[in-house]
Parts: structure tokens; sequence; C-alpha cells
């Protein structure tokens, strides 16, 4: 039983502690949380991201290449059949070691969509039985591979791929006001709750000045008893539009809780100053 009722209290703390405290927010600050959680900025920053690695592939595709192959030597051991005078067949013993290289600039044409490449190779031959090694290889030659009759990719591409990146750009600033926009929207929806709280509140204070007074003058038996009452009506008239007023806060405050997907429920909203939307920078 002791052991069950610390685990209660241990979970009570916990619970409390996790509860969120009263914090001001000021319009920049929701916007910097928006920006930070909300699932359509983050969708336009992946979106834009993509795009600008995108074009970054296409002018790379644009710059010479490097190319560089061969293969390793290559060990071959077989017989040959080799004639001989009188006619008969000799089978001999062959021990071959072969191996190349090839190096090359490569840079694509983007008027005819073909490439150009400057290339080097050189080939090695090594005969191990009888120990001897060769070597042939070109220095340089010129290679053009031209397509005819062919849609020319890197032509479109060099009109396109600025134009999708340019469109991502503008489409994530377009997210990014539309966000501040709403942002905006809720700040300024229970700024005036907020308020209209506080409006009543004071209204509320001033009128149970009225009524204390009026229940002094009704002790000292020159007051009016309908006033009175009157008084009194207002009084729970007061209380019940203070408590309407502050449900409709909290539930404006809950929305933009699930909007910003931050525990913002017991938070008030600072007063503006002035009011600038898109502070935050695209």
């Amino acid at each position: 039983m002791k052991l069950l009722f610390c685990l209660a209290v241990i979970s009570v703390n916990t619970t409390a502690a996790a509860q969120p405290t009263n914090t001001t927010y000021t319009l920049p600050q929701l916007e910097q949380l928006a920006m930070q959680n909300s699932t359509e900025q983050k969708l336009a920053s992946t979106t834009l991201a993509l795009a600008q690695l995108g074009y970054e592939q296409y002018r790379l595709q644009r710059k010479p290449t490097i190319i560089l192959n061969g293969n390793a030597p290559v060990y071959d051991k077989d017989n040959f059949s080799v004639r001989q005078p009188d006619g008969s067949i000799r089978f001999l013993n062959r021990s071959q070691v072969n191996s190349n290289f090839n190096l090359g600039i490569l840079q694509t044409i983007v008027a005819t969509g073909g490439t150009l490449s400057v290339n080097t190779n050189l080939n090695r031959f090594d005969e191990l039985i009888g120990k001897t090694k060769q070597y042939n290889g070109t220095p340089i030659y010129i290679q053009l591979q031209q397509p005819l009759f062919a849609y020319n990719t890197l032509k479109w591409q060099k009109k396109t791929e600025p134009l999708k990146l340019q469109n991502a750009q503008l489409a994530a600033k377009q997210s990014t006001y539309n966000l501040a926009l709403t942002i905006a929207e809720y700040y300024l929806s229970i700024v005036a709750l907020q308020y209209n709280i506080e409006r009543t509140t004071t209204a509320y204070n001033l009128h149970l000045l009225s009524l204390a007074a009026e229940k002094k003058r009704k002790e000292l038996g020159i007051g009016d008893t309908d006033k009175l009452l009157q008084l009194q009506i207002t009084s729970v008239s007061y209380e019940q539009q203070l408590i309407e007023q502050r449900v409709e806060k909290q539930t404006a405050i809950l929305k933009l809780e699930q909007f910003l997907q931050v525990p913002i429920i017991n938070s008030t909203m600072a007063l503006p100053t002035t009011l600038r939307l898109g502070d935050v920078a695209v």
C-alpha cells in the first residue's frame, strides 16, 4: 500500500511538472514557432531544398567531367596448338598478364546535345614465360559523340531548370507569408478576446463598487430594493459574460496550439505596439 501511495505521489508530481507555465508570446515569437513546427512550412522547405539540389545537379552536368577507367592486371594461362613442319601438332604453355588504363576529360555540348572528350590510354602486356614486356598507348585523342535526330535534353534543361528553381523559391516565400498571415489572424483574435476580458473585468469591478454602495445605502435604510436587485442581476450577467469570454479565449488558444503543435494553452498574447506581417525572413 505504501508503495502504491508513493507511486501515486510521483505520478501527480510528474503530471504537475509537465503542465506548461503561463508564458506571454509576441507575434514574432509565434511566427518563429510556426516556422519551426508547421507541417506546411517543413514541406515547402523540403521542396525548395530538392529544387536547389536538382539545379546544382544540372549545373554539374554542364561542367567538365574527368573519366578514369581501366582494369587491373589480368592473368591468363592456357595451352595453344602449333602446327609442326611434319604436320603434327604441338601444344605449348602460355602465361600472360594484360592491363590497361584510360583517362579523359568529358564536356557536354548544350547546343547540340553531344559530348566532346580528350582522352589518353596505356596498355601493358607481360609474357611471363618469355619474360618480356610490351607497352602500347595513345598519348592523346579527341572523340566526339553526337546523336542524330534525338531529343536535346540539355538544351531544354537550360531553360526549364532555372524556372523550376525560381518557382520553388516563390512557392517557399508564398508559404512563409501565408503562414505569417494565419498566425497573425490567430494572434489578433486572441488579443481581441483578451481586450474584451479586460474591458469586461474593469466594468465588472466598477459595477461591484456601485453594488457595494447600494448595499451600504440599503443598510442605512435609504436604499432602493429594486435597484439593489437589478444591480445583483447585472453582477450575475457580468460573471457569465466573463466565463464565456475566458472559454472563448482558451478555445482560440487551443486552436493555435494545435496549429503550432506547441503547448501554449496557459499562455497569453503580448499586446502589440505595431504590427508587421512577415517579420520572419524567408
